[in-house]
């Protein structure tokens, strides 16, 4: 199981008097404060992004539990009349902590091999399910409970009397001959074999602690509740946000603008940046062209209703791009993400470009506990994919919880996606997505993941894939993680892996020595395949790296490399020449050459695989590229030859596919 990861504070308190959770140790419903005077700390597991369960949330919590321990089990253990929060806990795929009456029950988890939900009760939960019937129980003497309780397995011998439903595998409640749950685990051997087993593993232990009565708090509460008790604590927060919102903005005397996606964390940073600053921001948003249709339908439901349409700059992406691009790359992954940049980061950049020309601020929704990698970033940021943006987050250190109480308080209409069980909102074909989620997807909006799926299919058909790829999701990779083949005891990957790996790629063999029997002028000959170059779109992406002559009559580029040094002759075919112009030794000859026919075959690659995304233009210090159209243009009087736009280019996620060879 992967590690937990501290990615800050880990804050949640709970009011036993109330029954509800806090986000301080102090109730505002109740006035009671501090540990320990009715006040208790939740021990949740790190990075600690509480949220609320929502009924979706709440009905498969029960329909898991009715399913594994009984009818109506799941109805007495999560019921209604109670606050019930979710909190994401390290796994392999999704898996959240259940906590009711201030105490973690159990996990919600996805089985990867099984492909289906499970319940993983914790002792609390073991306690609560035992005491309203449930089935899966084990029944053990005094000698194998001290064993348990001293942190060993339960071994057949141990057993006094079980539940004849438990099967292998299955997740069961231990309890002692006083019939008291002392531990919880995973059943190694089913009721059946126990029949004709004499010693061995009969359960793996997953946590285990001496027998207490468990207490169970009386329901009756609402998020009303909640918003009471957490009133102060609330106002707290949203006046510190809005005070670091006008400290960042009159620090950079920059435009100011608003990131909104459609989900809860950008709403909340809309809402704050209203408050701080009434209206004079411009918003930000972009569909991606695969957005959730609901999304795009709420985005422009809650800037009607917020009165802000006429701050909305908006740029409208088709989904052609997206499904053009996955014909020529493939499938995106978390290590290839290139959709990210075309469909979003791109977009946005030509926006700001547009609009504004000394650049802007923009106030965006990201919080330290989502991730690894957005605890490591500063509150203000610049994206190297999104020039002239300085990029602040106002609500940084807030978890989920936090989000979520704010917009209850606010009483404004949220994602409606939020309902089916979605945690995180964005296109919905996204890669970071985990299969429980996708699995949400396949029930909630089925056209568009077999749209998808079809796709998977004859890309791996296409690609000689085997069914383990598009089974566990596997094509949410390149290079698939070793932990995860782990988990699936998975060995042979020979047939795993996908994208450039295995696409045609773009090899060249070049020799280098001196030209013809003249010892003070080197050349270099090489042909790159596949060939079949169309020299004319060719020469457009050609000028960063020199200046471009192209010869319709002969079929044929001549660049003359940017300093002067080399002159480059392209051919159709995919053959090229490369002469030095100056005086130079072999050895430096070679190392310009070397460094030239890189950028050279990247140039191709750019121009064979260019989505115009944008991104290059918005670079681009001197304003030399501009895309019109569909039309990709370099005006050579303006390009300095910088070379920003080919080292900016999502494009360079395909280096990798460039096999390049060079003899001397």
């Amino acid at each position: 199981m992967p590690r937990a990861p501290f990615l800050g504070e880990v804050k949640l308190f709970w009011c036993e008097y109330c029954n509800v959770p806090l986000l301080s140790s102090k109730c505002s419903k109740c006035g009671r404060e501090g540990v320990g005077n009715g006040i208790i700390k939740v021990p949740i597991t790190p990075p600690g992004d509480v949220r609320p369960a929502f009924e979706c949330d709440l009905k498969l919590i029960r329909s898991i539990v009715n399913r594994d321990y009984g009818s109506r089990v799941g109805d007495r253990v999560v019921p209604g009349d109670k606050i019930v929060l979710l909190n994401r806990a390290p796994d392999i795929d999704r898996m959240d902590e259940v906590i009711i009456d201030g105490k973690v029950i159990g996990m919600i988890r996805y089985d990867l091999k099984r492909q289906n939900w499970e319940f993983l009760p914790k002792i609390s939960g073991a306690r609560r399910l035992y005491m309203y019937g449930a089935r899966k129980w084990i029944k053990i003497d005094k000698g194998a409970a001290d064993a348990i309780l001293n942190g060993l397995n339960l071994l057949i011998p141990g057993i006094v009397d079980l539940d004849q439903n438990i099967k292998r595998e299955d997740n069961v409640i231990i309890v002692n001959e006083r019939s008291e749950v002392i531990a919880t685990g995973r059943s190694k051997i089913s009721a059946r074999e126990l029949k004709y087993l004499e010693k061995g593993l009969a359960v793996k232990v997953r946590e285990a602690s001496p027998p207490v009565n468990e207490r169970i708090n009386p329901g009756g509460q609402t998020w009303h509740d909640v918003l009471e008790a957490n009133s102060e604590f609330l106002e707290k927060e949203e006046q510190k946000s809005i005070s670091l919102i006008r400290k960042v903005v009159r620090k950079y005397k920059k435009d100011v603008t608003v990131a909104f996606s459609g989900g809860k964390d950008s709403l909340a940073t809309l809402l704050l940046a209203m408050k701080a600053l009434d209206t004079s921001f411009k918003i930000l948003y972009v569909d991606t062209g695969i957005e959730f249709p609901e999304t795009v339908k709420y985005s422009e439901k809650i800037f009607d209703l917020l009165g802000v349409k006429r701050n909305v700059l908006r740029k409208h992406v088709s989904e052609n791009v997206f499904w053009n691009l996955t014909e020529k790359f493939g499938p995106p992954g978390r290590d290839f993400r290139f959709c990210c940049k075309t469909n979003k980061l791109g977009p946005i950049a030509q926006l700001i470009s547009s609009h504004f020309k000394n650049g802007c601020i923009t106030l965006i929704g990201v919080r330290r506990y989502e991730s690894e990698r957005r605890a490591r970033d500063a509150s203000i940021w610049e994206n190297p994919w999104v020039p002239n943006q300085i990029a602040f987050s106002p609500i940084r250190n807030w978890t989920a919880l936090h989000v979520w109480l704010y917009i209850f308080r606010e009483g404004l209409p949220y994602n409606p996606l939020y309902e089916f069980g979605f945690t995180r909102l964005g296109c919905w074909l996204c890669p970071a997505m985990r299969l429980g989620d996708i699995s949400i997807i396949r029930a909630s909006h089925k056209d568009l993941w077999e749209k998808w799926e079809t796709f998977l299919v004859n890309w791996a058909d296409k690609h000689d894939l085997n069914s383990d790829w598009l089974k566990y999701g596997l094509w949410r990779w390149k290079n698939p993680p070793e932990s995860l083949l782990r988990s699936l005891s998975i060995s042979d990957i020979s047939k795993l892996k996908s994208k450039s790996s295995k696409r045609t790629p773009l090899s060249c063999t070049v020799i280098i020595g001196p030209e013809g029997c003249n010892r003070d002028i080197f050349s270099a000959n090489g042909i790159i395949s596949p060939g079949n170059i169309d020299l004319r779109i060719l020469s457009v992406y050609l000028t960063p790296l020199g200046h471009v002559y192209l010869s319709n009559k002969l079929n044929v580029i001549r660049l003359l490399a940017k300093d002067g040094s080399l002159t480059c002759y392209i051919y159709e075919d995919g053959s090229f020449k490369v002469i030095s112009r100056k005086q130079m030794t072999m050895d430096v000859f070679a190392k310009k050459v070397r460094s030239f026919v890189k950028q050279l075959l990247l140039t191709i690659l750019r121009a064979k695989n260019c989505t115009k995304c944008g991104i290059c233009s918005s670079k681009c210090p001197e304003k030399a590229i501009t895309i019109f159209n569909g039309k990709f243009m370099i005006n050579s009087n303006l390009c300095k030859h910088c070379g920003l736009c080919i080292q900016n280019c999502p494009v360079n996620l395909l280096q990798d596919n460039l096999l390049v060879s060079f003899v001397q």
